[in-house]
């Protein structure tokens, strides 16, 4: 960043010039006068512009934003692993290893398959397989991991929303008036 210094103009206003101005004309903004920009020696003895130092800080509107893209990746990536780790329902395993459920069985078969029931005294609910879990316990299981996947989509969701309200937020601040730096305060 350049220096500036202030150069003072006759109707008491000070001009901020650099030192590549020096020599040239410049025109006030107070009272539209040109003033002669003296040469590089004497410049450098005007009073200093204290610049404040703009350092790129986020301000809420570009943090809302961040905060929201961060938090929607998070809970979609969430959202697709859940969905390609959750697999097939137990209800589809049953239905390839003993066939349709019994509703849909014509009733002369459902019959059939209920004495084979009674007569191997198995769980009329889910004939489980030897070494298996019970079938409520893994018809839970993946209701609860289905589950999941529609919380991490919520919290996808809030993140849009969180990014939604900051995007909003950025007009709104950027459209208020920036005061100018180190100059004097404007005259009635």
């Amino acid at each position: 960043m350049s220096t500036r210094f202030l150069l003072p103009c006759s109707c008491g206003e000070t001009i901020p010039v650099a030192r590549s101005q020096a020599g040239l004309d410049v025109t006030c903004p107070q009272c539209q006068q040109q003033q002669r920009v003296p040469k590089l020696a004497r410049l450098q003895q005007l009073p200093q512009l204290q610049e404040e130092t703009h350092t790129q800080r986020w301000g809420t509107a570009q943090l809302l934003v961040y905060v929201g893209v961060v938090v929607t990746l998070l809970g979609m990536g969430m959202a697709v692993w859940k969905w390609y780790s959750l697999g097939p329902s137990p209800m589809y395993y049953m239905e390839q290893l003993y066939g349709p459920p019994p509703e849909d069985l014509p009733p002369a078969q459902t019959l059939m398959l209920w004495e084979q029931i009674e007569r191997e005294r198995l769980d009329p609910r889910f004939p489980v397989p030897a070494g298996a879990q019970r079938f409520e316990s893994l018809q839970s299981n993946w209701l609860a991991h289905r589950n999941w996947i529609w919380i991490w989509l919520g919290v996808a969701g809030v993140g849009l929303l969180v990014s939604a309200i900051g995007l909003l937020e950025a007009p709104r601040r950027s459209s208020r008036p920036a005061g100018r730096a180190g100059t004097s305060p404007q005259r009635s």
